[in-house]
């Protein structure tokens, strides 16, 4: 008999899915089930937003641990395709727990959700929830039923990333070159992780015997306008033609918190472990340009 664990991922074609079950493949004792909603080589199709379709491919896979990175996080397409943002963010959590709870499932379920459901105050946590978008509102609604299945771990997280084929970095890289003006917010305050940090945290602690909503961010806080300059500072790039400004200066469709820092005591003590600070976050994040 197979002593492996099959892990099944939702959303496995996006950065953060991708990356975790790219990792979880060069993990011996793991079997690793990659879904996805289009017909691609090297993944499992299923249309997870179709009841019926994703329970007989749940009852077929049998996995031990469900992770659920699908998600619509473009914040301002949720504003204008509030039926697609409620499929995908909302529905798709759904159809898992309904399916588990019928059928009496015995996997586990890792949600990955957004420090967007929050009100904007600092570090926020638990009992905050008031989120002021269709895009917090439908990951919140996620997150409430994910939280009913009692194996269950929601990571409310914000993170950036220095690869792939463009990024954070990468745009910084990109305006600092042009001659044109851009734009950094000064007053848009969270405390983001770095993403390799974030899915080894996932595949290290998910199978622990712990359940909950917990917060993952960095212990500090800054800026994007402070987090941008400092990767600026470290890469030695021209800041002239940046502007930092206030986000409601500039017309975006989708309202936006402004303050989304996010407590992490609970998940340092529960996970009994130090999370980064933002200056090791931004480190670990410029490695591959140093």
């Amino acid at each position: 008999m197979s002593t492996k664990k099959k892990v099944l991922i939702l959303g496995s074609t996006g950065r953060l899915g991708g990356l975790i079950k790219n990792k979880y493949e060069n993990i011996h004792n793991i079997d690793v089930i990659g879904v996805s909603s289009r017909l691609l080589n090297d993944f499992y199709h299923c249309e997870s937003t179709i009841y019926s379709e994703l329970r007989e491919f749940l009852i077929l896979q049998d996995p031990d641990l469900i992770i659920n990175c699908a998600a619509m996080t473009n914040v301002d397409k949720c504003e204008t395709e509030i039926e697609k943002a409620y499929e995908i963010n909302q529905k798709i959590p759904e159809n898992i727990y309904e399916i588990i709870i019928k059928h009496h499932l015995k996997c586990k379920v890792v949600q990955i959700s957004t420090d967007q459901v929050y009100k904007s105050k600092s570090f926020t946590d638990l009992g905050e929830e008031e989120p002021i978008n269709i895009y917090g509102k439908t990951k919140l609604g996620g997150d409430k039923l994910i939280s009913k299945i009692s194996k269950s771990l929601i990571f409310r997280t914000n993170f950036l990333w220095g690869f792939g084929k463009y990024n954070q970095v990468s745009w910084l890289i990109d305006n600092c070159s042009s001659e044109n003006r851009f734009y950094l917010f000064k007053d848009v305050i969270c405390n983001p992780l770095h993403m390799d940090y974030l899915a080894n945290f996932i595949i290290n602690n998910s199978f622990k015997d712990i359940n909950g909503i917990f917060n993952l961010g960095s212990s500090d806080a800054l800026s994007k306008a402070e987090i941008f300059k400092k990767i600026a500072n470290k890469l030695h790039l021209d800041l002239s033609n940046a502007e930092e400004v206030y986000i409601d200066e500039v017309n975006m469709v989708a309202p936006r918190p402004k303050i989304m820092s996010m407590n992490i005591n609970r998940t340092e003590l529960a996970f009994n472990l130090r999370l980064p600070n933002m200056d090791e976050t931004l480190d670990s994040l410029l490695i591959d340009y140093k």
